[in-house]
């Protein structure tokens, strides 16, 4: 074999290999990796007093035609995130960027070890906690990462090709459907359903984009949201697709787990339906409708009394769950962003929503079920398109990445105390009103 075509195979054999690649094997000349201190003019928290970078955030973005060549950035190397200073309350203490397009997904481990990052590359980036380095990246090989879930040491990402991985230990286990699982339906002719004019494909595969994943690990069961309209449910012990619900009339944007069987739908055809699982099968059992705007994210209070939906509008609305029955009131809705909200997040007594005006807000629930806006975290040159939370105990604060078509994942850090966080007045003007009784 001559050594250029076998050169060819050996690059082919390669990137079909779905190992786990450490930065210096998925690196290309043309990616650029920075974790970066944000200069003090931006208002944002430092990581050492006096010492700040060059250039702006937005200098540092992709989409300024004016970045610096790769070799120009340096790596922030400091092994521990620093206590926040000057009493701020909450700030951007660090800035990632790759030449991965723009990021579409982010999930935190289980033991909150790893964050995981989904993008356009086809590739899910790796970085270990709390020192926010790279350890590897997970390649899919074909289609752009639309949504990541972990369940223990579980990875599992949706993708742009209809498929769903599988990871373990930075290796993938398998792929749903499965190809057994594919073969053997395809056997009986009643296994085929119309998924459009004069068009049939197997109930047990999406047959559009996977828009997004979720879990109820106490029932073992993983669903997937699809632009295919339906929803496809997994059971967990043996990976075969044992229910396919046509879920909504338009396209499914979001999923939501709640307590014991509940599951949450959001959808381009602007309601938010509820489901509960009964004897293997999910029964709608209720409809939220949104009166003509699109939802694009969903998310459950922690205490799962609480329903959160983002909308078209800029809206994220809000549902009440009834003490005795399965059934949500219309609570209210919190208002604040200009354009889409794009994703909504909870944890603890904090709600945080990314919005297309490329901002965040963070939001508090307090007694009553009111909620008051905490902060508007700003920093990213593109729509905020997936968060991820998670709460410091010891410390005594919120963790918040925040994923943008900017190319770019931010690291916020949101100061808090018993009574929840502090609210600094300067990027919260409505508390300060409110509290002067304007």
């Amino acid at each position: 074999m001559e050594p250029k075509n076998m050169k060819k195979m050996l690059s082919s054999f390669l990137k079909s290999e779905p190992s786990l690649r450490f930065p210096d094997n998925c690196s290309s000349s043309e990616e650029s990796f920075v974790m970066k201190r944000e200069p003090a003019s931006s208002g944002f928290l430092l990581g050492s007093p006096g010492k700040f970078a060059p250039v702006s955030p937005y200098a540092m973005s992709p989409w300024n035609n004016g970045s610096p060549s790769p070799g120009a950035l340096s790596p922030w190397q400091s092994p521990v995130v620093g206590p926040l200073l000057d009493g701020r309350s909450y700030g951007c203490i660090g800035t990632m960027v790759r030449q991965d397009g723009h990021v579409y997904a982010l999930a935190i481990s289980s033991g909150g070890g790893l964050l995981y990052t989904g993008s356009e590359s086809q590739n899910i980036r790796v970085w270990k906690q709390p020192n926010l380095s790279e350890k590897g990246c997970l390649r899919s090989g074909t289609g752009s990462v639309k949504a990541i879930v972990t369940v223990g040491d579980r990875v599992f990402s949706a993708h742009s090709d209809h498929k769903i991985r599988i990871w373990r230990k930075g290796k993938r286990m398998g792929t749903l459907p499965t190809v057994k699982d594919q073969l053997q339906n395809s056997v009986d002719p009643r296994n085929f359903v119309h998924v459009r004019r004069h068009h049939k494909a197997l109930w047990i595969k999406h047959v559009d984009v996977i828009s997004s994943l979720a879990v109820n690990e106490e029932q073992g069961v993983l669903y997937s949201g699809s632009w295919d309209k339906t929803v496809k449910v997994w059971r967990m012990s043996d990976w075969k697709c044992v229910e396919s619900i046509q879920a909504h009339h338009d396209a499914v944007n979001c999923l939501a787990v709640g307590p014991g069987e509940l599951l949450f739908t959001g959808s381009a055809d602007c309601t938010v339906k509820v489901w509960r699982r009964f004897k293997g099968k999910h029964v709608l059992i209720q409809t939220l409708d949104l009166q003509h705007c699109a939802v694009n994210g969903v998310a459950v209070s922690p205490d799962g009394g609480i329903l959160y939906a983002g909308s078209a509008d800029g809206i994220v609305n809000y549902w009440v769950k009834e003490k005795t029955s399965s059934f949500f009131r219309d609570g209210g809705f919190i208002r604040g962003h200009r354009f889409a909200v794009l994703c909504v997040t909870t944890v603890s007594n904090l709600v945080f929503s990314g919005s297309a005006d490329k901002t965040l807000r963070v939001w508090r629930r307090d007694a009553g079920d009111f909620h008051t806006c905490l902060a508007v975290l700003e920093g990213h040159g593109g729509p905020v398109k997936s968060i991820a939370a998670t709460m410091d105990v010891l410390n005594g604060s919120a963790c918040v990445y925040s994923g943008s078509m900017d190319r770019s994942v931010k690291v916020w850090r949101i100061q808090c105390d018993n009574a929840g966080p502090q609210i600094n007045p300067v990027l919260s003007p409505a508390w300060v009103q409110q509290k002067l009784g304007h």
